[in-house]
C-alpha cells in the first residue's frame, strides 16, 4: 500500500520495519534503566567511564565492544560498568534528555529552511505538524492565487528560486 504523495510527486512504499529497532546493548540498557527509582538516579554520582559511554552511545557506538574500543578499554570494563541499574538509568535519562535538545535544534533548522522558501522543508515541517492533509497550499502573491496542488516538486524548486529573487515583496503562505 502507497502513502500518500505532496501534490507532484509519485507515491511512496512506506518503509518496512527494522528489522533491529534499537541495539541489543541500548536496548538492554534501557530494560535495566526501569528497574530504578528517579530518586536513586538523582543522587547517583557517574564515574568518568559511564560518562564516557553515554558519549560513545551518542556518537553511533552501539556495542559493548564498540564501546570498550573507542574508548580504549577492555570490553569487561565496559560490561561490568554498565553492569550498574542506576548507571545504566543515568545513562538512559541523559541520552533522552541531549536527544530531546538536538531534536530541538532540527525542528528550528527544518524551521529556519522552510522559511527560506525550500519546498522539501515546506513538505516536511507541515508533515511534521500534522497540517499536510488537505493537500491544497495557496500562496497569495499580490492578490493573485497559485494553486500548488498540481505543481511537481520542479516547478514548486523553481517558484520557490523566483520568491527568493522577489525580494521585498510580501509572500502570504496559508493552507485550506
Amino acid at each position: 500500500m502507497a502513502t500518500e504523495a505532496f501534490p507532484g510527486e509519485k507515491p511512496k512504499k512506506p518503509r518496512k520495519p527494522s528489522k533491529k529497532p534499537m541495539p541489543a546493548s541500548l536496548a538492554r540498557l534501557y530494560r535495566k534503566a526501569l528497574t530504578v527509582s528517579d530518586e536513586a538516579i538523582q543522587t547517583y554520582r557517574p564515574t568518568e567511564l559511564v560518562v564516557k559511554c553515554t558519549e560513545a552511545y551518542l556518537e553511533g557506538c552501539s556495542t559493548q565492544k564498540d564501546i570498550a574500543e573507542k574508548l580504549d578499554q577492555s570490553p569487561a570494563t565496559v560490561s561490568a560498568a554498565l553492569r550498574e541499574p542506576v548507571a545504566c538509568a543515568w545513562i538512559a535519562k541523559n541520552l533522552n534528555q541531549i536527544i530531546s535538545q538536538r531534536l530541538g535544534l532540527v525542528d528550528a533548522a527544518l524551521f529556519s529552511r522552510a522559511m527560506t522558501g525550500d519546498p522539501a522543508a515546506c513538505k516536511l515541517l507541515y508533515s511534521r505538524y500534522g497540517q499536510l492533509e488537505s493537500r491544497h497550499v495557496h500562496v497569495n502573491v499580490d492578490a493573485g492565487t497559485i494553486d500548488y496542488s498540481s505543481m511537481t516538486t520542479e516547478q514548486l524548486e523553481k517558484m520557490a528560486a523566483a520568491k527568493k529573487a522577489l525580494s521585498g515583496q510580501v509572500v502570504d503562505v496559508s493552507t485550506e
